[in-house]
Parts: structure tokens; sequence; C-alpha cells
């Protein structure tokens, strides 16, 4: 009988950590919806590492400013900023188009820039990732985007 409460008793200490989850205090899970739309966007922010992930995607880098998350991504012909007011909740998304001419310009531009202030190592090739992710959003502020979409996120975390 002893051997049998013994078993039910630690079968009780070791099961009730098979549902646990780990909670990382550095990442912030949000889910995003704009009033027109009914599709949510889901951002995981996790700032130790200082990276963002949007709907899943493999984590990039981001840059904060005046308490606003900077990110981009691509999907196919466009490229998108993404502005995250952590005060507000509010998500700006910018929509832009850049011809493979342009890009290679960006690219040339933010390369030139990291070299002149010295933030790039030619050696080996490493970089600050924030400040590219700044440099790049610098260009991005000069064109008129194709498209503008405002988003409110849900605050779950309270470090956010």
């Amino acid at each position: 009988m002893k051997k049998l409460l013994a078993i039910v008793v630690l079968s009780l200490l070791f099961g009730g950590n098979a549902y646990s989850q780990v909670i990382d205090p550095f990442k912030i899970n949000l889910t995003c919806q704009n009033s027109k739309d009914e599709v949510p966007v889901s951002i995981s922010i996790h700032t130790a590492l200082k990276n963002v992930s949007l709907q899943g995607s493999y984590p990039d880098s981001y840059y904060l400013k005046n308490d606003v998350f900077n990110f981009s991504m691509r999907a196919g012909k466009y490229t998108y900023s993404y502005h995250l007011n952590r005060n507000t909740g509010l998500l700006k998304i910018k929509a832009f188009i850049f011809s493979k001419e342009q890009k290679n310009k960006h690219n040339q531009k933010v390369f030139d820039t990291l070299v002149a202030n010295k933030q790039i190592n030619l050696e080996d090739g490493t970089y600050d990732k924030t400040n590219l992710v700044k440099i790049m959003f610098e260009i991005y502020e000069q064109k008129k985007p194709e498209e503008i979409i405002f988003m409110e996120c849900d605050q779950k975390s309270k470090i956010f």
C-alpha cells in the first residue's frame, strides 16, 4: 500500500510539470488586428536578443527609438516597415515597392554607411544588426509608401 501511495504521489509531482510552459521574461507575444479586417497578425519580440518574429517567421533584428519597435520584412514584391508603439500598442505598417535597381542602390548605401561609421568589421563581415535596421529605415522614410495600415495590438505582457 505504501508503494502504491508513493507511486501516486510521485506521478502527481512529475505529471504536474508535463503541461507547464517555460515563461521567458524577455519575450513579448502580441496579436494585432485591423478594425477593417478580421485577420490577426502575431508578433513575438525578444527584448534580450533584440529580434522580432512576425507570423512565426525567422527572427529578424529591430531597433527601438522613442519607445517604438521598428523592423522590416519582405514578402514578394513588397517591403514592409513596421512601427510598433510599445506604449499605445498601435502597429503602423508601411508597404513599399522597390525596383531591383533601387534595392541594389539601397544595399550599397547601407553598406557604405556602415563602413563610414565603422560599424562593420571588414575582415570578418560582422556588424551590429540594430544599426543596419536603423539605416534601412532612414532610406525607407525618404520614399512615399504604396499603402499604410494601422493595427491595434493586445498587450499580454506586463513588461511591454
